[in-house]
């Protein structure tokens, strides 16, 4: 019983009983995007790990006709055929952000 509340008096005065484990670096875990063709309807949930949920992305230089939504969903109809560099920003909720610029 003694060595009991000697390990739990230990643990409360660390604060190891209480303290949850630092969060995860953040990271946009897709890292390609499937083709997407002129005039055809086009959707493709965009993912992060890490950080502290929620998150918030955004994007530029999508295809004219596609939109990426905050909760990650890029979705819409392309009407310009070409290749994109894209610049791809998650950000959770302490404000932490990444960029993952990909070729498409």
């Amino acid at each position: 019983m003694r060595l009991l509340f000697v390990l739990f008096l230990t643990l409360a005065l660390c604060g190891c009983a209480s303290s949850p484990p630092p969060p995860s670096v953040l990271q946009i875990t897709t890292q390609t995007l499937s083709p997407a063709f002129t005039g055809k309807t086009y959707t493709q949930q965009l993912t992060a790990s890490g950080g502290t949920a929620p998150y918030i992305w955004s994007a530029t230089n999508l295809p004219k006709g596609l939109a990426l939504s905050s909760s990650g969903v890029l979705s819409g109809v392309p009407e310009v055929p070409g290749q994109y560099q894209l610049t791809i920003q998650v950000v959770d909720s302490k404000l932490a952000a990444v960029n993952l610029k990909i070729d498409w």
